[in-house]
C-alpha cells in the first residue's frame, strides 16, 4: 500500500529528482480545489498496474469523473463517492456518471469545507448540504432521497462497517 501512494504522489507531484530522472507522464493538468495537480487517466493507469493486482476496494473520493472513468473505477473495485459538484449547471459528466453507476457502488459526501451544493455553492460547505446531494443524486437516478440515503447507508455499511 505505502508503494502504491508513494507511486501516485510521485506520479501527481514529482519525486523530488532533477527533472530528466522525474518520470514522464503525458496528462493534462487541472487544478483541484485544494490547488493539487491531478491526472485522471495517469492516475487510473497507475490504479490499474498497481492496485488492481491486490483484490482491495475503496472509495473514489469526491468522484468528479465521466461515466467511461467511472466505469474503469468500478472495474478497479472502487466505490464512487459523489459530492456537491453532482449539483453544478456545468456538470455533466459526473452526473451522468451518477446517473448511470451501479447502485451497490455509489456514496454520497460532502467534502466539507469545500464544494457547498447548489443552492449553498460558494458558501462554506457543511455536513447538513449534503442532503442537497442527496437529492440531486435520487434526481439523476430516478429515486427518492429516502431511497438514495437508504442505498448509499447500506453501501458505505457493506464498505467498512
Amino acid at each position: 500500500m505505502i508503494h502504491l501512494i508513494t507511486l501516485l504522489m510521485a506520479a501527481l507531484f514529482g519525486t523530488g529528482a532533477p527533472p530528466r530522472q522525474q518520470p514522464s507522464f503525458n496528462c493534462a493538468k487541472a487544478v483541484h480545489p485544494l490547488e493539487k495537480t491531478i491526472c485522471k487517466s495517469d492516475t487510473l493507469a497507475l490504479l490499474e498496474e498497481h492496485w488492481k493486482p491486490t483484490g482491495l476496494g475503496g472509495i473514489m473520493h469526491c468522484f468528479s469523473g465521466s461515466p467511461s472513468e467511472a466505469e474503469r473505477c468500478i472495474a478497479l473495485g472502487f466505490h464512487l463517492s459523489f459530492g456537491g459538484i453532482i449539483t453544478f449547471p456545468k456538470s455533466a459528466g459526473v452526473q451522468a456518471a451518477a446517473a448511470q453507476a451501479p447502485a451497490n457502488r455509489i456514496l454520497i459526501e460532502t467534502d466539507a469545507p469545500y464544494l457547498a451544493p447548489v443552492p449553498h455553492r460558494g458558501k462554506r460547505n457543511e455536513p447538513a448540504f449534503v442532503a442537497e446531494t442527496a437529492r440531486k443524486l435520487a434526481q439523476l437516478r430516478g429515486v427518492t432521497p429516502e431511497e438514495i440515503a437508504q442505498l448509499t447507508t447500506t453501501n458505505f455499511l457493506g464498505l467498512l462497517g
